[in-house]
């Protein structure tokens, strides 16, 4: 018998692991009560809960993730406390085959919290723990510990004990380590927190949340400008009544970040958002980059008035297929850039002169075919080409310029375009398509009136003699949008001038009338005026080149600032100039009041002007910022600008 009991230990010996797998299914961990002296801090007193825990096993936080339980404690002598908490050191994350628990290994302490009765010199009492400890298998665990201390004799020195490091590591509120700079409510079950990214943290954040109410999970942590942060609920935020507790940490430091449930409903604002996106759809048909090419949709639907309805709606819907194709377009390239890490704007292919020239191209085209240059430029064989597609007698060439006015569409931030599609690029993916597909649907609204109702055509005017001069209107327009996009690739103004002039006096040799003089002349006199004239300027406005830092030292002085993100290839940008920025009421303003004045130029990409702007949830430009001794973080202002909203903006932050 003794031979065999001596062949099992030797047995084990050589195979520790068996062995030491034996000892885990038994008894894989043990709790002791530390420190023998109970400690304070402050008026409060404190002991831990000390668990060991064989290699491999786990137990969990006060959130334990896809499973498992936290630890809890009942005290048999109740009478003698006021209150007692369990503290939970930060914890970390274990994924195994697909589910993502969060807890401790090998050895944890949990610091209790007691406030007891007044007066009370002595506590005696049983304390009942239970806790899950997991391997392969998961094991209930139950312990009554015996605690016996005398409240007179207590040392407020934690460092003398173990304890120490895991009090350490409780996140505290109110601590200022991590700022939470927006918190924005994606759907029932999500939302989304912004954190602010500071340089000073090695470490990338870890944040873990808790909710007495939900079950809550992190989606994704992605670090950009700022740190993104999507928490899912399991049930409804709705039914969440008590705050939200964060506990984050970038390795050496660890804070409580604390969120009410009133701010999850003041951010549920996915509803505004989409209707933002819908009505600056709608507002971006009367923009002036656009208005050229979706004007001249409605001219094409109005020369077939006098055929069936049937055709109206399919042109229609051809020029809506176009639109929505090419949002969908948009966002999936925004969609895949950011994937690989890199942010871009609203109108970021305009930074490209290739495409600048191509696009200019294509609209020279168009003006072409209006100012009636195509039968004679072009040879029979090319005309009969592309002639479905320019001419827009074809469900493609509707299709194409609807697409086409998107791809204009997009250097003009219309009113609430930017503070939607803001939003949408801090959301995850399925909102920026959600976001970009509504743009498109309020950007369509005209094409899916004439659908639905294809005899609203006719609340226009029969088909005259205006429509020769409405024709050679939208060519003239047109002409002007390809001098404007010739102009982003940094042509020689006089080649442009030059080459504008000959075209226009060209397109009289074709045909003249007292109509096509006045408008003819009247903008070759607007364009050499426009080109040529001289600078002459009572109250001269100084703008100087954007940087972070010129910013910051303004504002250390107490300096009213006025900041404007502009481009080249930004028509909204260009008529805040002609009818705000660069008026004479405006300029005096700014010079009497001592106003300094910023402009970044975002012509060509440059991130840092984009980081900027991100900051502010815009994703486009213009971008105009108002800063001053009563609100150095900056007050947005709307896309369109006019002088007394500048003033009064201003007047707001001195």
């Amino acid at each position: 018998m003794n031979f065999f009991l001596h062949l099992i230990l030797l047995f084990f010996i050589i195979n520790p692991s068996l062995s030491y797998d034996a000892i885990d299914l038994n008894n894989p961990s043990s709790v002791e009560i530390v420190p023998k002296k109970i400690l304070k801090k402050d008026t409060q007193y404190y002991l831990g809960i000390k668990i060991n825990l064989y290699d491999g096993w786990k137990t969990y936080w006060k959130n334990p993730g896809d499973s498992g339980l936290p630890l809890s404690i009942e005290w048999e002598k109740k009478s003698d406390l006021e209150k007692t908490e369990i503290l939970f050191p930060f914890p970390q994350k274990y994924v195994e085959e697909g589910l993502v628990t969060i807890g401790y290994e090998k050895e944890v302490i949990f610091p209790v919290k007691l406030d007891f009765k007044d007066n009370l010199k002595f506590f005696e009492s049983n304390l009942t723990i239970e806790y899950l400890v997991c391997k392969e298998i998961c094991i209930p665990k139950t312990v009554t510990k015996e605690v016996s201390y005398d409240l007179e004799n207590f040392d407020e020195d934690f460092s003398n004990y173990e304890i120490k490091k895991y009090f350490n590591q409780i996140p505290q509120q109110g601590l200022g380590l991590f700022e939470l700079k927006k918190l924005v409510s994606l759907d029932n079950r999500s939302f989304l927190l912004i954190f602010n990214n500071d340089m000073k943290k090695e470490g990338a954040l870890k944040i873990f949340p808790y909710s007495k109410d939900n079950i809550l999970k992190i989606k994704s942590i992605k670090k950009e400008k700022d740190f993104f942060v999507e928490v899912v609920s399991d049930e409804m935020l709705s039914e969440i009544k008590s705050p939200i507790l964060f506990s984050v940490s970038d390795g050496k430091e660890f804070e409580e970040i604390v969120v009410s449930p009133y701010e999850l409903k003041k951010n549920n604002k996915l509803i505004y958002y989409l209707f933002l996106a819908f009505v600056g759809g709608i507002i971006l048909n009367f923009m002036p980059c656009v208005l050229p090419v979706l004007s001249l949709k409605l001219y094409s639907l109005m020369t077939i008035r006098k055929e069936n309805s049937k055709k109206i709606r399919k042109y229609s819907l051809g020029i809506i297929l176009g639109i929505v194709s090419s949002f969908c377009v948009l966002s999936i390239l925004i969609i895949s850039l950011r994937t690989i890490g890199t942010n871009v704007g609203w109108g970021f292919q305009f930074q490209n002169i290739y495409f600048s020239t191509i696009i200019a191209l294509v609209v020279l085209l168009f003006s072409f075919n209006l100012l009636g240059f195509f039968e004679i430029i072009f040879p029979g064989s090319f005309l009969r080409t592309i002639n479905s597609l320019a001419k827009n007698d074809s469900v493609a060439g509707h299709f194409f310029s609807g697409a086409f006015a998107t791809i204009l569409a997009t250097p003009c931030s219309a009113p609430f375009i930017g503070t939607a599609i803001g939003f949408s690029v801090l959301a995850s993916n399925h909102i920026i398509v959600l976001i970009f597909l509504t743009i498109s649907f309020g950007f369509a609204v005209p094409y899916i009136l004439f659908t639905i109702y294809p005899n609203v055509i006719y609340i226009f005017p029969k088909p005259g003699k205006w429509m020769e001069n409405f024709r050679y209107t939208l060519g003239v327009l047109l002409l002007a949008t390809f001098i404007w996009l010739v102009r982003i690739t940094n042509m020689n103004e006089i080649l442009i001038l030059f080459i504008s002039t000959i075209i226009l006096l060209f397109s009289l040799l074709l045909e003249t009338n007292k109509f096509r003089l006045v408008l003819t002349f009247g903008f070759l006199m607007a364009l050499f005026f426009w080109f040529l004239k001289p600078i002459q300027e009572n109250e001269k406005v100084e703008w100087e080149k954007f940087n972070e830092l010129l910013l910051n030292n303004y504002l250390d002085e107490d300096k009213i600032v006025f900041l404007d993100f502009t481009a080249d290839w930004c028509i909204t940008c260009k008529i805040n100039k002609i009818t705000t920025l660069d008026s004479p009421k405006l300029k005096k303003f700014f010079f009497d009041n001592d106003i300094q004045t910023i402009r970044a130029d975002w012509t060509k990409k440059d991130d840092k002007i984009l980081d900027f702007i991100f900051k502010y949830n815009r994703f486009g430009i213009p971008v105009n910022i108002v800063y001053g001794p009563r609100n150095k973080n900056g007050k947005v202002l709307p896309e369109i600008l006019t002088k007394d909203i500048v003033i009064d903006n201003i007047n707001l932050v001195k």
